[in-house]
């Protein structure tokens, strides 16, 4: 099959150079991709979904209201082709684009804005991305078809970006009502692309919205996607989804194993770009509300037992950084002035400072103990990579200590939901994000099982700080506060960052215009074939 595939593709190539010898190659229309991810994605409602990948895939299907240039950063129109503040900072007007419909034919209107909004505060759905609306929302009114007024308790500095988010974009009301609970397996937005099918969490295949014309103008063209189809994969098997790739079945894969990226870049059937992903870096998860991690001093020593270099340069092939901070470099509010404070790869500091918190060995068993507790906890983890590759690191790491550790694996949905339940005493996660309002998700006591707060982090000051955050409208007072914030969480360290994410893609050299957005996922709407 690949000798042939490769046939194929010199011939390709052969053309491709004969085309350049009269004039540059445009851009062609059709053909299917086809992107496998390493995991499950969940539901494609975006009410109910904060799963990266889910996300990704969901990028494809709905429009969000406003737009974040993917290199700026600017927020700019979306389905609001403009929007306006009032003096006090306290009223937003959208002013929506007209002549948009939802994939099942029904207008895009200012009453389907209204709905979407309202169903995310609906209790019922228990949606997490509910603080966004139910937090800082008082009213939504609707004057007319193509304007929406939402007047807000004080001023909330984020709620822009809020708006550029998948989670808050418009659904079909008609399609809601028909589908019910189903919604998410029948999802309908206004996005480039239309749900077709699915088999859950496996496969999802979209299909060009051939009526598309309201992409934002940073795009390189306007109308309809170039590809005629797109089809997301899950490939949990490292080798097995490595080998599609190979072998030309699939044209882009998510998650490449790290040890085998040098054999794609070295040959010139596939390139190998890589994307930065803004927000939180992956985490560890210390559960502050479970013993032993219900101590500070505690949690500040196991920081110190992480190996992250080793994490960056044998999990994720050097691609990345090791993080000094809470959040991730460039996004705003990140706290440069405290990047040398943050625990290195130290197993004598850990365990010196694991003594000082009163741990030892009592019994000699070789296993830590405390007023005749022992330092055992349970890691849940779910399987494939990367998780199996840094959680065999970081078990490694802390049982050097003399810490006992027993793994626990569940598939993504399961594992999720446990760890916003707090089941584990360890885990680990990372959430993307464009604004440092993203301490309100996993740090806000208010968000712990409503969201993401799943260190079950409660801390007076902090929850005082993101609320100051979000009301502060001025920049330079607005950035000092989540330095404070981040300050905070170096010495309560209810999290333990270890990789600053650089998503790294092998694809397909017939892919051209491979491209990610602000927040490094897939954007396949400039893509082509050739």
């Amino acid at each position: 099959m690949r000798s042939r595939t490769r046939f194929a593709l010199l011939l390709s190539l052969l053309l491709l150079l004969f085309a350049g010898s009269v004039g540059a190659q445009e851009p062609m229309s059709g053909g299917s991709l086809s992107v496998v991810f390493s995991s499950e994605w969940g539901v494609l409602d975006p009410a109910a979904n904060t799963n990266t990948f889910g996300r990704n895939i969901m990028q494809f299907i709905y429009d969000p209201l406003l737009r974040k240039h993917p290199t700026t950063g600017d927020i700019g129109p979306g389905l609001a082709e403009s929007f306006s503040f009032s003096d006090d900072g306290t009223v937003i007007t959208l002013n929506l684009r007209q002549g948009v419909t939802f994939h099942d034919g029904t207008p895009f209107n200012a009453d389907a804005v209204r709905f979407s909004f309202e169903r995310i505060s609906d209790p019922e759905l228990a949606s997490p991305w509910a603080a966004a609306i139910v937090g800082p929302v008082e009213t939504i009114e609707t004057p007319d078809d193509y304007t929406v007024v939402m007047t807000l308790k004080e001023p909330f500095a984020p709620y822009l970006d809020s708006l550029t988010q998948i989670g808050l974009a418009p659904v079909s009301p008609a399609a809601v009502a028909e589908h019910g609970e189903d919604y998410g397996l029948n999802p309908v937005g206004t996005g480039p692309f239309r749900f077709v099918s699915t088999m859950p969490d496996e496969e999802v295949v979209m299909a060009r919205n051939e009526d598309y014309n309201w992409a934002p103008d940073y795009y390189d063209h306007q109308g309809p996607a170039y590809l005629e189809e797109l089809i997301a994969l899950h490939v949990g098997e490292d080798s097995t989804r490595m080998a599609l790739v190979e072998t030309f079945e699939v044209d882009v894969i998510y998650s490449p194993l790290a040890s085998q990226l040098p054999f794609f870049q070295d040959d010139p059937d596939f390139y190998v770009p890589t994307a930065a992903r803004t927000g939180v870096p992956r985490i560890l998860v210390l559960n502050t509300e479970r013993f032993p991690f219900d101590d500070a001093a505690t949690r500040r020593a196991v920081a110190w037992a992480v190996d992250r270099q080793r994490i960056l340069d044998e999990v994720f092939g050097s691609i990345g950084a090791v993080p000094q901070a809470i959040l991730t470099p460039g996004l705003f509010g990140y706290w440069s002035e405290g990047m040398d404070q943050w625990p290195g790869y130290d197993l004598d500091m850990a365990a010196s400072l694991l003594a000082e918190a009163g741990w030892g060995d009592a019994d000699g068993d070789g296993i830590l103990d405390r007023d005749g507790q022992a330092f055992s906890i349970t890691y849940g983890i779910s399987p494939g990579f990367p998780f199996d590759q840094y959680g065999q690191i970081v078990v490694n790491d802390l049982t050097q200590l003399g810490i006992e550790i027993t793994v626990e694996t569940e598939e993504i949905g399961a594992y999720l939901a446990d760890m916003r339940a707090g089941k584990w005493e360890l885990s680990g996660m990372l959430f993307p994000a464009t604004d440092p309002d993203v301490f309100n998700i996993i740090a806000h006591s208010s968000s712990i099982d409503a969201a993401w707060n799943t260190a079950r982090f409660n801390n007076a000051e902090v929850d005082g700080l993101i609320e100051e955050g979000r009301r502060t409208l001025d920049l330079e007072a607005r950035a000092a506060i989540y330095h404070r914030i981040q300050e905070i969480m170096l010495d309560q360290m209810p999290y333990v960052p270890f990789y600053v994410i650089e998503n790294a893609f092998v694809v397909n050299s017939r892919v051209q215009n491979f491209r990610t957005n602000a927040q490094g996922f897939f954007d396949f709407y400039d893509t082509w074939l050739s």
